[in-house]
């Protein structure tokens, strides 16, 4: 929806220790590391998945008893892994555009939503192409590509 309305999100989630300093200030590793995937990882419209997000998924996915609470732990975790895909560059993200997103979250992007953001990618590249910003042309072709593939 982002790049249907020309608003291009990018953003990393990991699991690290936090801290809140004082009310909605949150100090710590865990900031770092979201904010370490979001500026360098990401590069391109995308929600990069970090190392401690994946291994605190796949450990509750696979650990705990027979308990109500520990089966839908692993549930959710099994959930939230099958939403995730390897991207171009090795680094995991969200498949937004995948089925197992689309049934987990009941959200849908429309044949004109996707198509919109198919015009806003292809503008994109356009646009950096005519400036000779060839870092930001393959940083949406790697966009473009996701949406070919999906």
């Amino acid at each position: 929806m982002g790049l249907a309305s020309k608003s291009p999100l990018r953003a990393g989630i990991d699991v690290a220790w936090a801290v809140e300093a004082r009310p909605n200030k949150l100090y710590g590793s865990a900031i770092a590391h979201a904010y370490h995937l979001e500026s360098v990882v990401a590069q391109w419209p995308r929600i990069v998945v970090g190392d401690g997000a994946l291994d605190y998924l796949k450990d509750y996915a696979k650990k705990g008893d027979n308990s109500l609470s520990a089966q839908y732990r692993r549930l959710i975790s099994e959930i939230c892994l099958s939403m995730l895909m390897v991207d171009i560059d090795g680094n995991h993200s969200v498949d937004y555009l995948g089925q197992n997103y689309t049934n987990a979250t009941k959200a849908t992007l429309n044949q004109s939503a996707k198509d919109l953001a198919i015009l806003y990618i292809e503008e994109q590249i356009s646009h950096w192409g005519q400036q000779g910003n060839e870092k930001l042309v393959e940083r949406y072709k790697n966009v473009q590509a996701y949406f070919i593939g999906s």
